[in-house]
């Protein structure tokens, strides 16, 4: 089988094929083979409720936290209460999860 020829039609399907064909410790072993050691979240990334299970692309994204101040700025960020979050979030495509990091957990 060459590179390029693909066992799914699109990400949807491969995504249905992961999920249904495929457990995470088979995932993990088979990247820690090709090398690829720094794929997975680290554990402290955990769902709030333990049932839960997230597969797709991450979109990770760089938060700081950001403290109300009366001092002029040049800064256009500054006047945007979420700053660019709400942007990042309506660039999300189907199958990308939001992974924040950066900022206080608050």
């Amino acid at each position: 089988m060459t590179r390029s020829t693909r066992l799914y039609a699109d990400d949807a399907e491969m995504y249905r094929l992961l999920e249904e064909e495929l457990f995470v410790a088979v995932v993990g072993d088979v990247m820690d083979t090709l090398g690829l050691q720094h794929q997975f979240l680290p554990p402290v990334f955990k769902p709030v409720d333990e049932k839960t299970r997230l597969l797709g692309r991450a979109m990770p994204v760089l938060e700081s936290d950001i403290f109300p101040s009366n001092e002029p700025t040049r800064n256009p960020l500054m006047t945007k209460p979420f700053g660019l979050m709400f942007e990042a979030l309506d660039d999300l495509k189907p199958g990308e999860i939001y992974v924040a990091s950066g900022a206080s957990p608050r």
